[in-house]
């Protein structure tokens, strides 16, 4: 009998084998080289803004002596950058934006059909540019320090956390309660709310929370203590519940500058953009209460169809440079204030 394997006898071999789960080494066929795996496709970062987180300070016999709201803020911006979610814009919302949630497109159409209503149409308002995607605000509800005897500092939601005369505190434990908001900057609309109730618990003793050195070296103590990483805890999961809430809210960013074929954007490479990154832009009718940029802002209605598409040539922080590669309609223009979509984004290397 040949000892030679007949090449009948080899693909029944190697259904045997595949069907076990056995590798085709085993049975001297060699490996297919693994195929390589794509990278994840990219998210461009919404632009947010931190208007404020509301917290009571921290006193000393009716005294304040601490400013928790101010720490609780830089703390903010933090969380936000660390979420990988958003780039955040410094600085509350300048632009007054009017409550939109039961106006739709046909209902600024009328009011701008409407002499007496005093409404102001504007096709080009570069100030509109600051404006972000989402406005984040939060209050502190409540915050209880408790002591490894069971004594409590609680704060009052009038006035604060009075700590009386102590100067040192064996801290066990550290409630935090706060509430936080995420507002459709554009259209003053309410999209998500959430509450963060989180506690810390000393594992090994209690730490002692040196007051005196809180209130002398101030952000500096702040951080290393249990009240700032509860606080931090509280921050992150309200920011990554929030970007799960808004996930499906469309990317955008308003064009700042607009010269023929070059614009620039507002957004840049903290908000993951790349060169060669393609956008649509769309024309919008703005309208205000009364002079532009000078009043109340109501909202703003796009055109039906872009006006253009564009590609990134040149990155900065906050804004980009783009040339258009394609005219829809090259007698409008772009218009400083037109909104900016993805098109397609080029590959993670």
């Amino acid at each position: 009998m040949s000892s030679l394997i007949s090449p009948k006898s080899i693909f029944i071999l190697m259904g045997i084998g595949g069907a076990l789960g056995l590798n085709p080494v085993l049975f001297g066929m060699g490996s297919r080289a693994p195929k390589a795996q794509e990278p994840p496709p990219r998210v461009l970062k919404k632009l947010i803004s931190i208007d404020r987180i509301k917290a009571k300070p921290l006193l000393q016999n009716g005294v304040p002596v601490f400013d928790i709201e101010q720490a609780m803020n830089l703390q903010a911006y933090t969380a936000a950058i660390a979420s990988r979610e958003f780039t955040v814009k410094l600085g509350a919302t300048e632009t007054v934006v009017a409550d939109t949630s039961r106006l739709n497109n046909e209902g600024l159409k009328l009011m701008s059909a409407t002499q007496d209503s005093q409404v102001v149409l504007s096709y080009e308002d570069s100030c509109l540019a600051s404006i972000p995607v989402l406005r984040i605000d939060g209050e502190m509800l409540d915050l209880q320090l408790i002591s490894e005897t069971g004594g409590k500092l609680r704060l009052d939601p009038k006035v604060g956390l009075d700590v009386g005369v102590e100067a040192e505190f064996r801290l066990k434990q550290t409630h935090f309660n706060a509430v936080y908001t995420a507002t459709d900057a554009q259209r003053n609309r309410l999209l998500h709310s959430v509450t963060r109730q989180n506690t810390i618990k000393e594992k090994s003793g209690s730490f002692l929370l040196k007051f005196i050195e809180l209130f002398t070296i101030g952000f500096d103590h702040y951080k290393i203590t249990p009240i700032a990483k509860v606080v931090e805890q509280s921050l992150t999961g309200a920011f990554m519940d929030i970007a799960n809430a808004t996930r499906a809210l469309q990317w955008e960013a308003p064009v700042i500058v607009s010269d023929g074929e070059f614009i620039a954007i507002n957004a840049g490479f903290d908000a993951g953009i790349a060169v060669g990154d393609q956008f649509l832009v769309q024309n919008r009718t703005h309208y205000w209460r009364g002079e532009p940029c000078k009043s109340e802002f109501i909202a703003s209605r796009p055109e039906n169809e872009s006006v253009a598409e564009i590609e990134i040539y040149d990155l900065q922080p906050t804004y980009s440079w783009a040339k258009v590669v394609r005219w829809n309609n090259p007698e409008q223009g772009i218009r400083p204030g037109a909104r900016v979509q993805v098109k397609s984004l080029v590959k993670q290397k």
